[in-house]
């Protein structure tokens, strides 16, 4: 639902993944993200001893991975290098306030 949700909104989305409380919600990653999730619980720890972390981007070549700490959840995008970042923020928060249907 909420990786649906995001590639419908948003262009540029190759996959996402959400983490609530640390328990993976939603994914359409490839492979196992346990060794990824708890990295970014390590990350987290160390930066916001100095810092509040809330959001960080990693840029490559060819991919660029955008992470969104928005408690209580980690979202992680894996964007095309043409994607409109502060455009996913915004749409990822969108997506999490918005209340879920029954």
């Amino acid at each position: 639902m909420y990786t649906e949700k995001l590639r419908e909104s948003t262009g540029g989305i190759i996959s996402s993944f959400f983490v609530k409380k640390g328990e993976i919600k939603e994914s359409d990653l490839e492979g196992n993200l346990q060794f990824v999730i708890q990295s970014f619980f390590y990350l987290m720890e160390a930066v916001n001893e100095w810092k509040n972390l809330k959001e960080f981007s990693i840029y490559g070549k060819e991919k660029n991975f955008f992470v969104l700490l928005y408690p209580p959840y980690i979202v992680g995008v894996l964007l095309e290098c043409t994607a409109n970042i502060p455009l996913v923020s915004l749409m990822v928060r969108k997506i999490l306030e918005t209340p879920e249907l029954s």
